[in-house]
């Protein structure tokens, strides 16, 4: 299976945040599993995710993937993964 999800909700400064992800995979699986495991950790662990939302979602999308390509350099695969997430902060 090369696609995966995540929905994850929580109180976060006593408001409610919902994350949804569906991750494509393309190659192998690993990209996409990566991203469904650490994406939103990242993200909802971000010192700024609730004050500078946009700038927290561009910076966790370039860690995870610097961290997915670290974790995966010495294993010669040539995999990836799309992510499509919504963001819901507050009373949508």
């Amino acid at each position: 299976m090369e696609d995966s999800y995540d929905v994850k909700i929580s109180n976060i400064n006593e408001q409610t945040v919902s994350l949804f992800g569906i991750f494509d995979g393309h190659g192998e699986s690993q990209a996409a599993e990566y991203s469904n495991d650490h994406l939103f950790y990242n993200l909802m662990n971000h010192p700024q995710f609730m004050t500078d939302t946009r700038l927290a979602i561009s910076e966790t999308c370039q860690k995870t993937d610097s961290d997915f390509l670290e974790a995966e350099r010495n294993t010669f695969r040539d995999d990836g993964s799309m992510a499509l997430t919504a963001i819901l902060i507050g009373n949508c």
